[in-house]
């Protein structure tokens, strides 16, 4: 009962901001009911149900002013039940009518997001930032995608802003830990993960903190957090390291999240995967002429410093596949780990 008021709500308030008084009335009793069963059903997972009570509710009141608001909902329950492209046309839709919604750009760029469209989700977290400069949650997300492409700089402003403004909050603790893991600081981020688990004990943040405790050679604590991880999570059951015995003098590279992006590997461990819901694999480069594409889903992350060892650990599997690419080239290679 308390998530349908809140949402009546916000539908009322949308209402009253872009009403033009007096032609402006109150929504029906049939048009707040149809919200309802979409919060209802929301609530419970059933996304036929709640799309189809959203998609009646606009069709009774087509020129409600709410109805920007059940888009936005509708978007997001399209995405939940797996159809990110129709999600992404529903959610653009809805910004094109209400381009100052910052909700709309959130949503949006979350569903970018889970299709690898890494750049328009940055350029939609940005939007939000510029619209509202104290939205923490776009920073957070920004900062994360700077990380991945490898630009640090810009990650550590978005990432000094969260310690400035909102130190205690959990995304905080997690950007800086990304941030440390990046920069090989491995320590700072046993210490970010550290203050991550004393508020929310989730097992993905365990099997972190261990990556980190490996690389700082604290075998004994890493076996302590994945045993954690593993009693909170039984079906979370598998880790796969795959080593290697690369020269000192190649060259190594990992793909970014930008076309041309190369992030370089030399003395590194860094984290070669591309975040939840990956929509391509991780991918490794040598200035030999071939690439090696981990074949899987999960956290990947690799590690180039000798005195660990070379190799590439897959979070969530007991054993990993690969695709060699023999392409002669590195941008031979790239062209045909587009088409994998």
């Amino acid at each position: 009962m308390k998530r349908l008021s809140i949402l009546i709500a916000a539908i009322a308030a949308t209402i009253a901001l872009f009403a033009e008084p007096p032609a402006s009335k109150e929504p029906s009793d049939a048009y707040y009911n149809l919200v309802g069963d979409a919060d209802s059903a929301i609530a419970r997972g059933q996304w036929a149900k709640a799309e189809e009570a959203l998609l009646s509710a606009m069709r009774l009141e087509p020129s409600n002013p709410g109805n920007i608001m059940l888009m936005s909902n509708l978007g997001i329950v399209q995405y939940n039940s797996g159809r990110d492209s129709l999600a992404l046309v529903t959610l653009t839709q809805a910004h094109d009518i209400a381009p100052r919604s910052v909700t709309i750009l959130g949503n949006r760029a979350r569903v970018l997001m889970a299709m690898g469209r890494f750049e328009e989700a940055r350029a939609d977290y940005s939007a939000i930032v510029e619209a509202d400069t104290t939205m923490t949650d776009a920073r957070f997300h920004r900062a994360l995608l700077d990380l991945k492409a490898g630009h640090t700089a810009t990650a550590r402003a978005d990432i000094n802003w969260l310690r400035h403004n909102n130190p205690d909050d959990i995304n905080t603790n997690l950007a800086e830990a990304a941030l440390a893991s990046a920069e090989g600081d491995f320590a700072a981020s046993v210490i970010a993960y550290t203050k991550v688990l004393n508020v929310d004990k989730q097992p993905e943040y365990y099997a972190e903190r261990a990556l980190g405790y490996l690389m700082t050679d604290r075998p004994g604590d890493a076996a302590e957090d994945i045993a954690a991880g593993l009693e909170l999570d039984p079906t979370d059951a598998g880790e796969c390291y795959t080593f290697f015995d690369w020269d000192k003098s190649e060259k190594l590279k990992s793909k970014g999240i930008l076309a041309t992006d190369l992030t370089d590997l030399t003395n590194k461990a860094r984290y070669i995967s591309f975040g939840g819901r990956q929509q391509r694999l991780p991918l490794v480069v040598s200035n030999n002429g071939y690439g090696i594409a981990t074949a899987s889903s999960r956290t990947a992350l690799f590690c180039n410093i000798k005195m660990y060892g070379q190799y590439i650990f897959v979070d969530g599997d007991t054993q990993s596949d690969y695709y060699f690419i023999g392409a002669g080239s590195v941008g031979h290679t790239l062209e045909l780990y587009g088409t994998l």
